[in-house]
């Protein structure tokens, strides 16, 4: 479990290393992310997370392509990590913008004890370790900041960006 931990850190730190990299070429837009809210639609028996404490990097390039990576607390708590990819549109010139994209999670353990009912639930992933989800979103931006409403799988989250490097709009 440990070596997983490092190689995430890794990853993280190779992630940046990247994005600041493009940040410094032709790169458009380099935010930093966070998360501020986030619910959970689906009613059960689980006892969801609803402070999942993101903290991530989103590249969009100059065809309005983006790229991302974050690091978070999931739905039941675990350490994880995820990327995505995806496509930005904006609105004219009014700030509005929505995305359309896939992200990829690990972190997800295969089993969740309900501690309450004293059983093992099994949690379905799509690709082995994987978590593979489509989300959306809508935000708003104004100067360096972006306030954006997500749905990824079965959450609502809602993140703040600030722009580290890129272009002013």
């Amino acid at each position: 479990m440990k070596i997983i931990r490092h190689m995430i850190t890794f990853t993280l730190l190779v992630s940046t290393v990247f994005f600041l990299t493009l940040a410094e070429s032709n790169a458009n837009e380099l935010w930093l992310k966070t998360s501020l809210y986030n619910y959970h639609f689906l009613v059960n028996d689980w006892d969801y997370n609803e402070r999942n404490a993101l903290i991530g990097l989103e590249y969009v390039d100059d065809k309005n392509y983006l790229y991302g990576a974050s690091y978070f607390n999931n739905s039941f708590n675990d350490t994880s990590f995820e990327a995505h990819v995806g496509k930005r549109w904006h609105f004219g010139k009014s700030g509005w913008f929505t995305n359309a994209y896939m992200t990829v999670a690990t972190g997800y353990k295969k089993k969740y004890v309900d501690y309450e009912k004293n059983r093992m639930v099994t949690l379905k992933t799509v690709v082995g370790p994987f978590n593979i989800l489509p989300a959306v979103s809508l935000g708003y931006n104004y100067k360096a900041f972006s306030l954006v409403n997500n749905i990824i799988g079965n959450a609502y989250v809602i993140n703040i960006e600030m722009k580290i490097k890129g272009i002013s709009n």
